[in-house]
């Protein structure tokens, strides 16, 4: 069983991130269809300033991010997207796509990665790992994504 990364997009990807989200149980039926856009809008327009890394086991898709810059900003940049097939998670895949990302931001000369998730109890997993990423929490924006869902924002200063 080894893990690869995959750094392009292939047609069949849209279907494989909806049904990644889907799998982790952790979003919203409205989510994973802007999960798939993203995909379907890099296809369509690779300049459309979102980056895609896909972690294979064995030719199987267990994981992927999809990160960009900010536009109107010098050296920012996003992690829009991490999910990893629920059976995978806890095994290093997600660490190892963002490694790689961070990796791929360095060599565009970002200078800070930032990432926005939940404040819900759900969530609790997904925070620390950021955190034991050696991301640190910036922002709380209290309600953003409904009443009693603050918006976490996470920021990780690349040297």
């Amino acid at each position: 069983m080894t893990l690869s990364l995959r750094y392009t997009l292939k047609p069949t990807d849209a279907d494989t991130v909806a049904d990644i989200c889907t799998d982790t149980a952790f979003f919203r039926d409205d989510e994973i269809q802007i999960a798939r856009e993203l995909v379907e809008e890099t296809l369509a327009n690779p300049n459309s300033g979102y980056s895609f890394i896909f972690a294979e086991i064995d030719g199987e898709v267990v994981g992927y991010i999809c990160y960009g810059d900010i536009p109107g900003t010098v050296g920012s940049f996003e992690i829009y997207w991490i999910a990893t097939l629920k059976r995978c998670q806890g095994q290093g895949v997600g660490a190892t796509l963002l490694k790689a990302a961070e990796n791929a931001l360095r060599e565009l000369n970002a200078r800070h990665i930032y990432i926005h998730t939940s404040g819900t109890e759900l969530y609790t997993p997904t925070r620390n790992f950021y955190l034991k990423n050696e991301y640190a929490q910036v922002a709380e924006l209290t309600d953003f994504y409904m009443v009693g869902d603050s918006e976490l924002i996470f920021r990780k200063v690349l040297k």
